[in-house]
């Protein structure tokens, strides 16, 4: 029997508390977003965190954290989402909060106010319009960035940090822009986690208030430029060669600051930003330029890229003392594992891991309940593994490794990596001998990203796009190398190769 279509997106229990469940609107690695309905027929956005997937992420429940603070805490603000309710039963917990606008133009009677479309409402997020509109003007994106200062202006002032800004994290609600997703809110110590999205985190690593400000300067970058945080110092020529040229080079002296990779270079407060962006609009509408001329400023932009790079790599020196050997590693040409035509020398070893095949020269798996699994023919030992990524869709956990005991799997799991050791039915998430996770950068949907692991008895490092995230103890063994997607997720694997170790 044919499934109901309109049950496709409903869960196992369409309610929580006083409020029905209506369909997925967003989904990542422990929680789920709905379109929701409550007792009087409005509609809201709702919440819902899953204990046990979050249980398999961290020990530490940073999300039932942030709502005791929603609780008692949270102040109110016109440019904070609006939590309306809290509620938690035996497996989840959830939150309740205001709908954010819908990105998809509908053909439904807007004149009603709690008019919805149901089958095709998207919530408008900061990234959702730059996508639609593309990049804008410079006086736009500041009107944008003070509101959202305005709001995280409030987080600190009440002891807040909010640690996770970023495009799809602002909302627009009735018109007006507003600062969402409080999972990673938590209070203003010495001592903060550092979690978040890294594309919108300091390079240092050091979360404090200042690292809320360089978050909002990296989304200044994106708005006004169009780019990628990644991107972040480069201005594309084409900018430099419009006629807001001029303003371009005013909103970067603000941008370099705010993004500045030493915390006591940054902008010290919310106010102080907000004034330093007032200041650099009054230049682009009166025309008056503060100092520079634009090749002053290319020059200091370089200058930036190269304190950037150095400042950057004295951070991974710190943190991995054998980086040098990574950059001096064997050349030696990498075999390819895939003819980019059909699954020759591959195969599932469990009839259920997955519904495999070849689209246009990629590995592609059905997104299904089930964890997927495809495997090489011939076993592999020490050696150097990579594989291209790409995730079709949010949240997506995807990873390579080699299938024996004890063997590494590497994977992106949503907004973070991990380390798993072996394969194994009981894996405890967070123990350093089995599971670790740690931040790296993180792809679009349908971007592509390189993973690499060097697996050898001296060490394991763990690789995305050509930089080292993680080293760890060696290990030996040998095994099929494996290509591994998480239940209830899919993507795409390309230019799987391999390079014996010398």
């Amino acid at each position: 029997m044919a499934d109901d279509p309109t049950t496709v997106n409903k869960p196992i229990q369409n309610r929580v508390g006083d409020y029905s469940l209506i369909r997925r609107i967003g989904a990542g690695a422990y929680a789920d977003v709905w379109l929701a309905k409550d007792a009087v027929g409005k509609y809201v956005a709702v919440k819902v965190i899953d204990r046990e997937r979050l249980a398999l992420i961290s020990r530490r429940n940073r999300e039932e954290e942030a709502l005791g603070f929603l609780r008692t805490k949270l102040p109110e603000h016109l440019h904070l989402i609006r939590v309306h309710h809290v509620g938690e039963d035996e497996s989840r917990f959830y939150y309740v909060m205001d709908l954010a606008d819908d990105a998809t133009p509908s053909t439904q009677d807007s004149s009603h106010k709690n008019a919805v479309a149901v089958d095709t409402y998207c919530p408008l997020t900061l990234d959702e319009y730059v996508h639609a509109q593309g990049r804008l003007s410079v006086s736009n994106a500041i009107a944008i960035i003070k509101v959202l200062l305005s709001a995280v202006a409030c987080l600190h002032d009440r002891g807040f940090l909010h640690r996770d800004v970023k495009p799809s994290n602002v909302v627009r609600v009735a018109g007006q822009w507003k600062l969402a997703d409080i999972g990673l809110l938590t209070v203003d110590t010495t001592e903060v986690t550092a979690v978040g999205t890294p594309d919108f985190m300091p390079p240092s690593g050091q979360i404090d208030r200042t690292a809320d400000l360089y978050a909002l300067g990296k989304l200044l970058y994106c708005l006004v430029t169009g780019s990628s945080p990644r991107a972040f110092p480069q201005i594309p020529n084409a900018i430099l060669c419009d006629d807001n040229r001029a303003a371009i080079a005013e909103v970067n002296d603000v941008i370099v600051q705010a993004c500045a990779s030493a915390a006591t270079d940054r902008f010290r407060s919310a106010e102080a930003f907000d004034m330093a962006l007032d200041d650099c609009l009054v230049r682009v509408e009166s025309g008056t330029p503060k100092r520079r001329s634009v090749l002053h400023r290319a020059l200091v932009i370089f200058a930036i890229v190269a304190t950037l790079v150095t400042s950057f790599a004295i951070f991974l020196s710190s943190k991995i003392e054998q980086t040098p050997a990574h950059s001096q590693r064997s050349e030696q040409e990498l075999t390819s594992l895939f003819n980019g035509e059909d699954l020759s020398g591959w195969h599932k070893d469990k009839p259920n891991h997955g519904s495999w095949s070849v689209d246009e020269g990629v590995i592609t798996v059905e997104r299904t309940d089930e964890y997927k699994t495809l495997l090489t023919n011939d076993a592999y030992g020490s050696g150097t593994i990579r594989a291209t990524i790409i995730p079709t869709h949010e949240g997506t956990r995807i990873g390579i490794g080699y299938h024996h005991p004890g063997g590494p799997l590497f994977m992106l799991m949503d907004d973070k990596y991990t380390w798993i050791r072996g394969y194994c039915d009981d894996c405890p998430p967070d123990l350093p001998d089995r599971w670790r996770s740690f931040p790296g950068p993180i792809p679009r949907v349908g971007e592509s990203i390189e993973l690499e692991v060097e697996y050898g008895p001296d060490r394991v490092l763990l690789i995305v796009d050509g930089t080292i995230l993680q080293e760890l103890p060696g290990a030996t063994g040998s095994g099929s190398i494996a290509l591994h997607i998480w239940k209830d997720d899919a993507g795409g694997f390309g230019n799987i190769e391999f390079r014996l170790a010398e």
